[in-house]
């Protein structure tokens, strides 16, 4: 069942402030990631691929992924194999755990075909 807001929440306008904030967020990256190829590409063409404008600094970095070959590959697994059983064996200790909110959209609640 769908509510307006959080049981013990001291002000009902800070979920849709919260919630307000995620999308214009939301809307805001999708628009830095359409202008950065432009930036970026402007940013090739200056010297040692850097600028100082309007008080920031611009760099071009390259960030790199690599693939590695079968023998790595099989130790990452025996690794995380390895990993997995330890966490559950009790052997790892956990040193952090950082709760988060996660938003996701509703879907639409079905209209009652009882009452037809």
């Amino acid at each position: 069942m769908p509510y307006d807001t959080l049981r013990t929440l001291d002000d009902p306008a800070d979920l849709a402030r919260y919630l307000d904030l995620k999308a214009e967020r939301q809307r805001l990256d999708a628009e830095i990631r359409a202008l950065e190829p432009t930036i970026y590409s402007a940013l090739l063409d200056e010297d040692r691929a850097t600028a100082d404008v309007l008080g920031h600094t611009l760099a071009v970095r390259t960030r790199r992924t690599y693939e590695y070959g079968p023998a790595v590959d099989r130790l990452a697994g025996e690794l995380k194999a390895l990993k997995t059983y330890e966490e559950k064996a009790g052997v790892a200790a956990c040193v952090r755990a950082t709760g988060y909110v996660v938003v996701t959209r509703s879907a639409p609640a079905e209209p009652d075909r009882r009452a037809a």
